[in-house]
């Protein structure tokens, strides 16, 4: 299945849209991660941080070695000039790799692990590469890299999330 966008931030950019057009890349909900609700849940990124000078959009993908988040970014996160703040890298990796997770899973973050590799540039836009590392009981392991277009690594990450017990929901 084809993936299309009609975000222009994603639709300009030729190789976006190579990984849009993969016959075996699919959808994956990201509408959660910057939808306001009643509650104060999730109001870090679906208010906060869900500006023209912010995330300005988010698209996330499944294709075969795992998940991928596109992240349109403003220059309003920035801790050096046109750098993004480092501990914006941790919160687009954070949500990224979430969504390598089953998506009817509800889990929390245990920890995360970045390693920074260069500075990262914003405005622009960038793809989080996020895969199963492995599965053990209630306990998803997860890595991920924060990529540009041409493979430059700005960050790596691991991640532990741990499934909510059934008696918690």
């Amino acid at each position: 299945m084809t993936v299309t966008t009609t975000e222009p931030d994603f639709a300009s950019l030729p190789w976006v849209q190579t990984i849009l057009a993969a016959p075996s890349t699919t959808l994956v909900e990201t509408d959660f991660i910057r939808q306001r609700k009643a509650s104060s849940e999730d109001s870090l990124t679906a208010v906060t941080l869900n500006t023209a000078d912010t995330f300005r959009a988010l698209l996330g993908v499944r294709t075969p070695a795992g998940t991928i988040l596109f992240v349109s970014l403003g220059d309003g996160m920035n801790g050096h000039p046109g750098v993004l703040h480092g501990g914006i890298v941790a919160t687009i990796m954070d949500m990224a790799l979430c969504i390598a997770i089953d998506e009817s899973v509800p889990a929390f973050t245990a920890w995360l692990k970045l390693g920074y590799k260069k500075p990262t540039p914003a405005p622009g836009v960038l793809m989080a590469k996020c895969w199963v590392a492995r599965k053990e009981g209630r306990k998803w392991f997860i890595n991920g890299s924060l990529e540009n277009g041409s493979g430059t690594v700005y960050a790596e990450a691991e991640c532990l999330y741990v499934e909510v017990k059934q008696a918690m929901l």
